[in-house]
């Protein structure tokens, strides 16, 4: 990265990120140490925090906070707890969530890495593990957190010379507050005294034994060895346990399961005749366990011998939990949940398609379950019914706000989201579409693009028109998908998009009665459009060669590459096209001082980039981003906002662009707001996040 570039200390801090991965080292060096906010619970920044999550939201440090779903969105793996009004849930980007018998709160973990599981003696005493996925063998070391009532910390990766646990962990289970068992990715069981981290009398790593091509015959040639992962664990006293998980001959074929065994002779591997990937592990006694995996599989253990169980589902099953032998739930993949009598096995209506990976209950009447996109639900022993509540999960593309209580969102394949002042509500127009973009002159006259549901061979684009209470077909069977629509009035009024196969794109201007070409020349596949008025529209995309700047000066489009340069280091006299890049968002301030953001595809993997119009030339800005931004906004030249793939959010302050927390790692795909204090990002999954002012924040 060139050391002219105002992000230098950005992407150094996101790099360390990477590295550390959640650890004491990583807020150290990015002078944010999570530890340290945790225990300065009584400043007002906090105190603000607090009570505006008690009103069911989940917050960031840098003033983020989720309006969809509620109360977040964040993929939930694991639950646990000591009663039906004490409960925690774990998940994606160190998110932990409290129940108190009524309402769901956010716990600050001080990690960014995905958790898996949960247990705890007490609600003194809880702990939870994880880990960050990566090729750095620094960030592959596991993640275990303890919460001693007061505060979540996490234990050094690193306690005695004879006790190193790495790999993203999976598993988890005690006994007591002295016996603690760990298992993950590494193939690896860990028996641990958590007063004093220190292995107890089993082998801290449980090596698989080497597999030969005899026993695998119906793989082929392969080697002398396997990977192994370790899902789960459980048991029923310190030397009676079950972990269950799968073994890999060769990165490409598919698992075989694994169950491994301590019992009076030490670890031993089951004997189960199963072939499939085995996820969840839970019984009441020795002689009576169950053990769930892929394609519906559930094996039950009678002291002896493992035996398939008939099930009525070839879902992926993840975690089981019951009350005693005759009354067992079961959670999967697309919502689903079964239910075992003691006899048979039972599909249960969930009311949800998302996946679900955590259960556990106080009874069998008082059972929660966890998944994908933060969804919890409850059973009170005759229904399951959802505790998180979503607007819609159809991911949001495009956003407009005319106030603070007038905010629209288009969704893909889900209608159109709008914002009253409290609530998102789904909108449903009278034609199906999938909605791609959004923009209005007031409460009363509201554009959404995008293209209808048929098969892309056929599918035609479509602009609608809203007046508030009534829709109206505005433009429909276009041959292209309308991705961008921005006016200066209204009647004048761009919108623009991708080409459909075997056909040219094409820039429409609404003149108040109806929708004509700007021959701009096609072949572009333009993904934003903005201006500074009728007269001076740029639209930002590519074309077969990269990226792609357009610029119309209200009678005709021309191109702007030649104008961009796309490095510090080239000559001044030497201009190149955008060859490579992906040019995703467009937005200015002034006429000399416009931003374009996008990708550079010629670094893989791809890098965001900002580019700036100064009146004369485009210049790179800031290079290296750790995530591609996708959209733009601002509210004057010394506030404007980008958000993009994997949560990112940029802030710009009218002199530097720097990251902001944003508190998930789903894509950020939009961004609008009414001032500098009211901003809302949208993206996938229906995600809607609201800065509300910096902290403390003021309601």
């Amino acid at each position: 990265m060139n050391k002219k570039r105002t992000g230098r200390g950005l992407i150094v801090c996101l790099h360390l990120l990477l590295v550390f991965s959640g650890a004491a080292g990583c807020a150290d060096a990015c002078g944010k140490n999570p530890a340290d906010r945790e225990t300065n619970a009584s400043s007002p920044k906090n105190n603000e925090r607090r009570m505006d999550c008690e009103a069911g939201r989940t917050c960031g440090d840098d003033g983020w906070y989720w309006q969809n779903p509620l109360p977040q969105g964040n993929g939930l793996k694991g639950v646990w707890g000591s009663s039906s009004t004490d409960v925690i849930a774990v998940g994606d980007y160190g998110t932990i969530l409290r129940f108190d018998g009524s309402v769901w709160l956010p716990m600050r973990s001080g990690t960014r890495v995905d958790l898996h599981r949960a247990w705890g003696t007490s609600m003194s005493d809880i702990y939870a593990v994880g880990g960050a996925p990566s090729m750095n063998n620094a960030a592959k070391m596991c993640t275990i957190l303890h919460y001693n009532g007061s505060v979540w910390e996490r234990i050094p990766y690193l306690i005695s010379l004879d006790l190193r646990i790495w790999g993203d962990l999976e598993g988890l289970w005690g006994v007591d507050e002295h016996d603690l068992f760990v298992a993950g990715s590494e193939g690896s069981v860990f028996h641990v005294d958590p007063s004093s981290w220190r292995k107890i009398r089993h082998r801290k790593r449980f090596e698989f034994p080497p597999v030969t091509e005899k026993k695998w015959m119906s793989y082929g040639d392969v080697g002398d060895h396997a990977v192994v992962r370790l899902n789960s664990v459980w048991g029923i006293s310190r030397t009676d346990v079950f972990s269950v998980g799968d073994v890999r001959l060769r990165p490409k074929m598919p698992p075989k399961d694994v169950i491994i065994h301590l019992g009076d002779g030490g670890w031993s591997v089951a004997e189960t005749g199963a072939t499939k990937e085995m996820r969840g592990i839970w019984g009441p006694s020795s002689s009576d366990v169950l053990a769930v995996g892929s394609e519906g599989t559930v094996l039950h253990y009678d002291g002896m011998a493992w035996t398939k169980m008939s099930t009525p589902t070839e879902e992926q099953l993840n975690d089981v939990w019951g009350s005693s032998g005759s009354d067992a739930f079961v959670v999967g993949d697309h919502g689903t949940i079964l239910h075992f009598d003691g006899t048979d096995w039972a599909a249960m209506e969930s009311g949800v398609v998302d996946g679900l990976s955590g259960v556990w209950g106080s009874s069998g009447t008082d059972v929660f379950a966890v998944g994908d996109g933060g969804v919890i639900l409850h059973y009170d022993g005759a229904k399951w019914t959802e505790m998180s509540r979503r607007a819609t999960t159809a991911t949001l593309r495009g956003v407009w706000s005319e106030s603070p209580s007038n905010i629209y969102a288009a969704a893909d394949a889900g209608g159109v989201l709008h914002y009253d002042g409290s609530t998102w509500a789904r909108l449903k127009p009278a034609i199906a579409g999938v909605w791609r973009s959004v923009w209005g002159t007031s409460a009363k006259e509201v554009f959404v693009g995008g293209g209808t549901t048929a098969d892309e061979s056929e599918r035609g684009g479509i602009v609608l028109r809203y007046d508030g209470s009534t829709w109206q077909a505005s433009a429909t069977g276009l041959k292209y998908v309308i991705n961008a629509i921005w006016g200066s009035s209204r009647s004048s009024v761009f919108a623009a998009g991708k080409p459909l196969p075997h056909e040219q794109g094409e820039i429409l201007r609404f003149d108040g009665a109806g929708w004509t070409p700007t021959k701009n020349g096609g072949g572009m596949n333009l993904a934003a459009i903005w201006g500074l008025s009728r007269r001076n529209v740029f639209a930002v995309g590519g074309d077969a060669r990269g990226g792609l700047i357009v610029r119309f000066n209200g009678w005709s489009w021309t191109t702007m590459n030649d104008r961009a340069r796309t490095s510090f280091d080239e000559k001044p006299g030497l201009r190149q096209p955008l060859d490579g890049y992906t040019l995703t968002g467009v937005w200015g301030a002034s006429r000399n001082n416009i931003f374009a953001i996008g990708s550079d595809g010629r670094t893989p993997p791809d890098v965001g980039v900002i580019l700036r119009w100064d009146g004369k030339e485009w210049l790179p800005v800031e290079e290296g981003i750790r995530a591609t931004p996708r959209g733009i906004w601002g509210s004057s030249a010394s506030d404007a906002w980008a958000v993009g793939d994997n949560g990112l959010i940029l802030h710009y302050n009218g002199v530097h662009w720097f990251e902001m927390e944003s508190g998930t790692a789903r894509s950020l795909l939009a961004v609008t707001g009414t001032s500098a204090g009211d901003v809302y990002a949208v993206g996938e999954g229906g995600a809607v996040l609201h800065f509300g002012g910096k902290p403390p924040i003021v309601k």
